[in-house]
């Protein structure tokens, strides 16, 4: 090993004007680039999103891979898409799902009933979206409720 000696001072550097003026055009021509492709990267991610709102928001999309979602007893359509037919797509608290045994899946009203042994009470929704009655926007076929399930939301007395 060498013994540098720390109490010299180190050589200053010396560059001609037109040196440093090159390693700065250069450095903001790099900059540019890398400016434009974080652009380019932030117009697909956008595109990307966009693309992906398309697709989950289009009612005439036939994807095989998202089954309706059926009632695990009864086997009716909760949620239907088909204008004219009511649906009966809600969420509940966690300890009134587990009380009816269900992990994941669907149930109507009617058979979610059954299997507790009780009536639904306004107590059992969560506060969702999905679950407020403000909200009937042809847009969404969850919200063409049946009086059944309005009833049950509401405290109202029904089917």
């Amino acid at each position: 090993m060498t013994d540098i000696d720390h109490h010299q001072p180190a050589l200053p550097l010396q560059f001609s004007e037109h040196t440093l003026w090159t390693v700065l055009q250069n450095m903001q021509r790099e900059l540019a680039e890398v400016k434009a492709r974080l652009t380019d990267l932030e117009d697909l991610d956008i595109e990307m999103r966009l693309t992906d709102l398309e697709v989950m928001s289009d009612d005439d999309d036939d994807d095989d891979d998202c089954p309706p979602p059926l009632c695990a007893d009864c086997g009716v359509d909760t949620c239907p898409v088909d204008r004219g037919f009511r649906a009966e797509f809600f969420m509940v608290h966690d300890e009134v799902w587990a009380a009816a045994g269900m992990g994941a899946g669907y149930l109507c009203v009617g058979c979610l009933e059954r299997r507790l042994g009780r009536q639904l009470t306004p107590g059992d929704f969560t506060a969702c979206e999905l679950n407020d009655l403000a909200v009937a926007d042809d847009r969404y076929s969850w919200s063409w409720r049946t009086p059944r399930l309005v009833a049950r939301m509401s405290g109202r007395r029904g089917d």
